[in-house]
């Protein structure tokens, strides 16, 4: 018999608590899977970016913007945005329980243009200057910001080469510099004085300050003049070597009895001046004072004064700048500064932008002048003036903004003037511009000036481009009474009835006069050509007066042949730039063979299977002619255009019944006495 021994309390409750130890071990932590996410709304300016969300083991793609109600883990978050063209953007941002929006701004990466100089040998070495720096020498090729820049070539022997030119992102220009041998060999003279800043004369003619240096002089004897005021004046007469430099160093003599003159400035704003003890008032301050050592003091509250000794000279300038940097602590001032946006960046005294809001408490007493920017938005700016101690907060109220470009055409410069002041020259581009209504004026050098009003949108470009009501600015349309411009013209492509398929080529030729060539057909039954010239009598902004005359001819199958002639009066309305609507009035006759010799006409125009005599005859009609056409602008390069015309009223002609064309009586074709086509027109 075996006898079992009994089990212990004490020795079960270990083995239990082991056993739900090693249970609990193999039960996922929930707390840990859960992730807690909030909707949030990601956009960005511009739009279709790539979000990517930044966790310690990779990024996960979100998709492009803008994201409506995309989950993101609450808390501390990194979001990367990307878009090509645009600099990658790193941003932090809390996600808490509430569902939130968020607007990010993406900056361009300005792309450079290039600047290529090639020349012929014997101009290599030539020294290369862009917009006055020098760059090196040609063959050479640079890159340059977007803009315009001036482009030099020196060398000597040759006369300087000089280019000016405007240049977009990535653009090429490629310049093959010629230098032009000097006429002369010629050498130069270095003009310079004690005290600097006399004017100069050579022969009597102005030439600057010095010290100055006088180039590309014609070798021979100069008389050189200086003068200054409260100095004697100075004469030399200095003789001009080929290739040689002379030198001019004039110590001039004073003419003012004893005096000289001090300039003080501070680096407090308002600090109290002093001289020798006597207050001469606060900085910056300028003052005549004798020849001689005297001492300058400079004063400020809560500054410690700053003091210097300096020796004023006979006739001379003396500039003393005192630092009152030693101030105290609690001189110092602060500001605060905050906006009604997120994102945007401020300047204080056009120092480095810094994220706003900003706090300094390091800024001295005085005038300040503060400016605050934002993507999008109007450059808000204010001065403040801060009291030693005190903190003063800005709000800055930021406004949507637009941008407006003005251009003229050609590229002849402008003066551009925005609500009656001066904003620049065209070709002008402001960026940033309040939403609102303003009243542009551009201003021609010849006086030629046109006035526009526009509306400034958010976000939105406003483009002009200034014609000053020159012919060289009117857009073309060849089926109007308007006649077009020199050197400019159209190719028109149609379809219609009876003309299935047309074309027509439009020049102009003279300021008010054009001409055209046709070809249209309706395939066997006739195929015809018309030349056309146009005179324009009237034409301003909104109505031209045109006369035009047609001559031409056709052939077809069955040895069918056409003459023609026609003449039309054009009064067209126009509508802008947009589009031309044209009333057409005028006469058309027709000389027509129908039918091969020996085999009779089809039939008649009455419709009837009656013989129309001898076929060899030939037939005269003439008719009046009733039209409209209507051109519309597509773009810049196309219209759309549709032309009616019609005969309501018969005039006399050698068969009075017969209006209809005779040879548009042929097979399948029935003369509706009713033309239209309608078709594309592309202006170059």
């Amino acid at each position: 018999m075996v006898h079992s021994r009994p089990l212990h309390l004490s020795r079960l409750v270990p083995v239990v608590m082991s056993t739900a130890l090693v249970i609990l071990s193999l039960v996922p932590d929930a707390s840990a899977r859960r992730v807690r996410k909030t909707r949030t709304n990601l956009d960005t300016t511009p739009t279709a970016a790539e979000v990517f969300l930044v966790a310690s083991e990779g990024e996960t793609a979100l998709g492009l913007t803008p994201l409506k109600n995309v989950k993101l883990p609450r808390g501390t978050i990194t979001l990367r945005f990307k878009k090509e063209g645009y600099r990658d953007l790193i941003e932090t941002v809390e996600i808490g329980r509430k569902r939130q929006s968020f607007i990010f701004n993406l900056i361009r990466i300005i792309k450079p243009a290039t600047l290529e100089f090639i020349a012929q040998p014997e101009f290599h070495g030539g020294e290369l200057k862009v917009d006055g720096n020098i760059e090196g020498t040609i063959p050479k090729t640079i890159t340059v910001p977007p803009g315009r820049h001036q482009a030099e070539v020196h060398k000597p022997g040759y006369k300087p080469w000089r280019r000016w030119v405007t240049v977009q992102e990535a653009q090429k220009v490629t310049f093959d510099v010629t230098l032009v041998k000097a006429a002369d060999p010629t050498g130069s003279i270095l003009v310079a004085s004690t005290p600097s800043g006399a004017d100069i004369r050579l022969n009597g003619a102005p030439r600057g300050k010095t010290p100055a240096l006088l180039k590309d002089l014609v070798a021979g004897k100069y008389l050189v003049t200086l003068n200054l005021k409260n100095y004697r004046p100075h004469t030399a007469t200095v003789i001009v070597t080929p290739g040689k430099e002379t030198k001019v160093d004039a110590k001039l003599e004073s003419d003012t009895g004893g005096l000289g003159t001090i300039k003080v400035q501070a680096d407090v704003d308002g600090a109290t001046i002093f001289i020798d003890g006597d207050a001469i008032g606060p900085a910056p301050v300028t003052k005549k004072l004798k020849a001689g050592r005297h001492v300058v003091e400079g004063r400020a509250e809560g500054f410690s004064k700053a003091m210097k000794e300096v020796e004023v000279k006979d006739g001379e300038i003396t500039v003393v700048q005192l630092s009152l940097k030693e101030a105290t602590a609690k001189s110092k001032a602060s500001v605060r500064i905050i906006a009604n946006i997120p994102g945007a960046e401020a300047r204080i005294d056009g120092g480095a932008a810094q994220p706003v809001p900003l706090v300094r408490n390091d800024l001295r007493p005085g005038t300040h002048f503060v400016t605050v920017v934002a993507r999008g938005y109007a450059r808000w700016e204010q001065s403040v003036t801060l009291k030693p101690g005190e903190l003063i907060e800005i709000v800055a109220k930021l406004e949507k903004a637009g941008r407006i470009v003005v251009k003229t055409v050609g590229g002849k410069p402008a003066e551009v003037f925005i609500n009656g002041k001066l904003a620049g020259k065209t070709p002008f581009i402001k960026e940033d511009i309040k939403v609102g209504t303003y009243d542009l004026e551009i201003k021609r050098a010849d006086g030629k000036s046109e006035r526009r009003r526009v509306a400034i949108g958010t976000a939105k470009t406003v483009e002009l481009k200034i014609g000053f009501d020159d012919r060289s600015g009117q857009r073309a349309f060849p089926f109007s009474g308007q006649a077009v411009k020199v050197d400019s013209g159209g190719i028109d492509i149609h379809t219609g009835f009876p003309w299935l398929v047309g074309a027509r080529i439009t020049m102009g030729v003279f300021d008010d006069m054009d001409v055209s060539i046709a070809f249209r057909s309706a395939f066997n039954i006739t195929n015809e050509f018309e030349f056309n010239l146009k005179y324009q009598f009237i034409g301003i902004n909104s109505f031209a007066l045109a006369a035009q005359l047609g001559l031409g001819g056709g052939v077809g199958a069955d040895d069918r042949s056409t003459f023609l002639a026609n003449l039309r009066a054009l009064i067209t309305m126009l509508i802008g730039q947009k589009a031309a609507i044209t009333l057409r009035v005028g006469v058309d006759y027709y000389n027509e063979r129908i039918a091969p010799e020996g085999r009779p006409a089809n039939r008649d125009l009455n419709g009837t299977n009656k013989p129309v005599g001898d076929s060899t005859d030939r037939y005269n009609l003439a008719s009046f002619r009733l039209g409209l056409s209507v051109e519309v602008k597509v773009s810049d390069d196309w219209n759309f255009f549709l032309t009616l015309d019609g005969d309501p009223v018969p005039l006399p002609s050698d068969r009075p019944r017969n209006r209809r064309r005779w040879l548009l009586q042929e097979q399948w074709m029935v003369d509706a006495q009713v033309y239209g086509v309608l078709g594309v027109s592309w202006l170059f």
